[in-house]
């Protein structure tokens, strides 16, 4: 009896577990006519962190961006969320990717933006809204 109802809870924990787990992703928009475009995706993952990607094209041909995920909509920028993202490196197309998991769980209820930065001290080279996915 006790194997039965062992392996029953581990079912319900593993599908709690499941349905808690969101991805999302978001088109990146040029902005300023920087011409850099591109994606991001951004995945819950255990320890109420998320890991995030940014792919983009368009870019100065091998150059360093920085990028970060913010709090609201592209048209209403809220804070940067979290720390310690990686630059994206372009090649000579001027395409780059770059990934980092932050200490963030985001929430549905809630707008979340991808940011790659531009040279000047808080402008917006591109910017995408999340949506959220599975």
């Amino acid at each position: 009896m006790v194997p039965k109802l062992l392996l029953a809870t581990l079912g319900l924990a593993g599908l709690t577990l499941g349905s808690t787990l969101k991805v999302w992703t978001a088109t990146l928009d040029a902005k300023d006519g920087s011409g850099i475009t591109g994606t991001a995706r951004a995945e819950s993952v255990p320890h109420d962190s998320t890991s995030a990607t940014v792919n983009v094209k368009g870019a100065a041909p091998n150059s360093s961006l920085t990028w970060g995920l913010h709090s609201g909509k592209c048209a209403a920028l809220g804070a940067m969320l979290g720390a310690g993202y990686a630059a994206v490196q372009t090649d000579s197309t001027g395409a780059g990717s770059a990934s980092t998991t932050v200490s963030l769980e985001m929430h549905g209820d809630k707008d979340y933006s991808a940011v790659v930065h531009g040279s000047a001290a808080g402008s917006v080279a591109a910017c995408g809204t999340f949506k959220p996915g599975m």
